[in-house]
């Protein structure tokens, strides 16, 4: 509250010089704020939803049409390159992924 009265409303003419908590709560509810706990550790993506399942349809149509212009790799510890066979005008494709390592990479301080 004191950062409300003392920083952002003393920045804005014609705003009044102190608001209550009550006030200001009201308004976050109004805005759509509302007060919730964070569970770590729990996670939901909605990979269920209705429209992820249909782009992911989509998504894996894609994939098998230009999977054979991929690189694969064989062998028991995968080190075998196997070199895609490209037409004419075709370019190879790299399909470059990540997970939510990529997302904590600098999270350190």
């Amino acid at each position: 509250m004191e950062d409300l009265n003392t920083t952002i409303l003393a920045t804005i003419e014609g705003a009044p010089k102190q608001v209550s908590e009550n006030t200001a709560r009201k308004w976050m509810h109004l805005l759509g704020f509302h007060p919730s706990t964070h569970k770590k550790g729990f996670y939901v993506d909605g990979h269920e939803r209705v429209d992820v399942v249909q782009h992911r349809i989509i998504f894996l149509k894609y994939m098998e049409t230009v999977e054979r212009r991929m690189k694969d790799y064989s062998g028991d510890d995968r080190s075998k390159e196997i070199k895609p066979t490209l037409g004419i005008g075709e370019k190879e494709v790299v399909f470059v992924t990540h997970d939510e390592c990529m997302c904590y990479a600098n999270d350190g301080e």
